[in-house]
């Protein structure tokens, strides 16, 4: 009770303020700047100054190039690391001279590799679907994230049981499916959750906006319209009825 008496002491006097429209605003403005403005903002504050910044998420393969981030893949005898290194594009380039091999030790393959990316050192570059495996299985999907910019395409392939009757058929519905892009479009709405994307919000600046703090003008105008409503009921509740008008007649 002292706190909030001393947030809500005024060093002007009410009786000074003689418009009632007056009081009424100095009672909206104490109320919005004492009450809700100063406390949230106090409050973010904290919080921004004690909870760690977050690094920006990386969206791009130069975003990769430019961070401290240190390429790596399993040496199975894959043909990328030669290709970015005498690739013409100087990005994949660079990503190639800096990529480093881990010796290949089955069957945990990327164990090690997704150790050292969990510490933030490593980027880990093999193909989306043997990702996207390895993240469900260690349970590292709310960890790690998969970006969307690729290196290079693979073509999608199917494999069939040997002597499969009818493979010319669905071979040929197949094709059609994909070449009208259905695959395609289910493809990425099933896997389109695991890729970080335009709308993922990580806080890597510290600065305080007005969307910090709107929950709080939020609440306050629904308190006062509820305030409002209760008055409004109360006086229709308790008005007064007018008094009746009483005739008297007197016989003389």
């Amino acid at each position: 009770m002292q706190v909030m008496g001393g947030m809500l002491n005024q060093s002007v006097g009410v009786r000074e303020v003689q418009a009632w429209w007056a009081r009424v605003w100095l009672m909206f403005w104490w109320l919005a700047v004492q009450t809700i403005l100063c406390p949230v903002y106090q409050g973010n504050l904290v919080a921004v100054l004690t909870v760690p910044v977050f690094p920006p998420l990386l969206r791009t393969i130069q975003d990769v190039v430019d961070s401290n981030l240190i390429p790596s893949m399993n040496d199975y005898g894959s043909f990328v690391p030669e290709a970015l290194k005498t690739s013409k594009n100087p990005t994949l380039a660079t990503l190639g001279e800096r990529l480093y091999l881990e010796p290949l030790t089955p069957p945990d393959t990327l164990g090690s590799l997704f150790r050292q990316a969990m510490e933030g050192t490593y980027i880990i570059i093999v193909t989306v679907d043997y990702l996207i495996f390895y993240q469900h299985k260690g349970g590292l999907t709310h960890s790690t994230y998969i970006l969307e910019d690729k290196i290079y395409k693979s073509y999608m392939s199917w494999f069939l049981p040997l002597h499969t009757p009818y493979t010319t058929i669905i071979s040929h519905h197949l094709s059609r499916l994909l070449e009208t892009g259905v695959l395609a479009a289910l493809y990425k709405q099933h896997l389109g959750s695991l890729f970080v994307s335009d709308n993922t919000q990580v806080r890597g600046d510290g600065v305080l906006n007005l969307s910090h703090l709107q929950g709080a003008f939020i609440l306050l105008v629904l308190g006062v319209g509820v305030a409002l409503l209760v008055l409004l009921l109360e006086r229709l509740i308790n008005t007064p009825s007018s008094p009746a008008t009483l005739t008297s007649s007197s016989t003389h």
